[in-house]
């Protein structure tokens, strides 16, 4: 009879957890996603990198697994950069777990797919990620989330011929002074230094030179710079000599490169290069 009593209490044991687990199984829902941060790691004057924190927060009593997900960056309602990842990631009952979705795009296929933005300063942008979950009992389960947010646009300086003046004339050597504009497009203050370059004129043997300091450019801001250039008379030649002394146009080609730095603390320092040609008029 003791016996009898004790199996049956055992029994009903058994069947008060098998019911509260049913009614938890019952209870199961979607885990949430949230983008808990975003921000620039990585960016230069060719390229940028955003990373943003996408956190998955498990309601249930019993774990689940991050399968997989799939991102896509959209500006202007387009799709522009998108990717997935196998996950494989399994989060506690009632826990959470946050993945980094790194995007990555060149600052040419942004400006080569929206044009419009060579003028402006930033773009607003959607991302959209979609992680798919394991759920017990449930199965298979996708979750979206939308977050929206700014992102500069970052454009090239602009390094132009402004003028030539012959400053010297003498028996052996020619003395000119090159004038460049030098503008900062960007929003933010930029740093030009080792700028090399190299000048022909009319096809001549280019004269080649370096400039070791520093040329800052504060946001949005031109600025002038004169360069004394020495020739030997003999290796201009005569029609280039002519030309010069007689303050006629000339056909000059001018090609160099430069570093370029920002104060910004996620800026990193990139190679600008500069290849102009044109028509300048000497001046005595």
């Amino acid at each position: 009879m003791y016996k009898g009593y004790r199996i049956s209490f055992f029994l009903l044991i058994i069947s008060s957890f098998s019911c509260s687990a049913l009614r938890d199984l019952g209870t199961l829902q979607k885990p949430t996603l949230s983008v808990t941060n975003t921000r620039i790691t990585d960016l230069s004057l060719k390229d940028i990198e955003l990373t943003f924190d996408v956190q998955v927060d498990n309601p249930n009593p019993v774990s689940v697994t991050l399968n997989n997900y799939r991102y896509d960056f959209m500006l202007n309602k387009q799709s522009f950069v998108s990717g997935n990842a196998a996950s494989g990631i399994s989060i506690e009952e009632a826990g959470t777990s946050s993945i980094q979705v790194p995007v990555q795009f060149t600052y040419k296929e942004l400006l080569e797919t929206f044009n419009y933005l060579k003028n402006e300063d930033e773009t607003e942008y959607t991302f959209l990620v979609t992680a798919g979950v394991d759920v017990p009992v449930i199965g298979f389960v996708e979750v979206p989330i939308e977050k929206k947010g700014v992102l500069p646009v970052v454009k090239l300086p602009k390094i132009e011929v402004a003028g030539l003046k012959l400053s010297k004339l003498s028996l052996t050597k020619v003395d000119l002074e090159l004038n460049l504009s030098v503008e900062n497009p960007n929003n933010f203050d930029v740093a030009l230094s080792d700028l090399n370059y190299n000048l022909d004129l009319n096809g001549a043997s280019p004269f080649s030179g370096s400039i070791k300091e520093q040329i800052n450019l504060e946001r949005k801001a031109f600025s002038t710079l004169s360069i004394p250039l020495s020739f030997n008379i003999l290796e201009l030649g005569s029609a280039v000599r002519n030309v010069i002394v007689n303050g006629e146009q000339i056909e000059y080609g001018f090609t160099g490169s430069s570093s370029v730095g920002s104060s910004l603390p996620y800026f990193k320092n990139s190679n600008f290069s500069f290849d102009k040609k044109g028509i300048v008029d000497i001046l005595n």
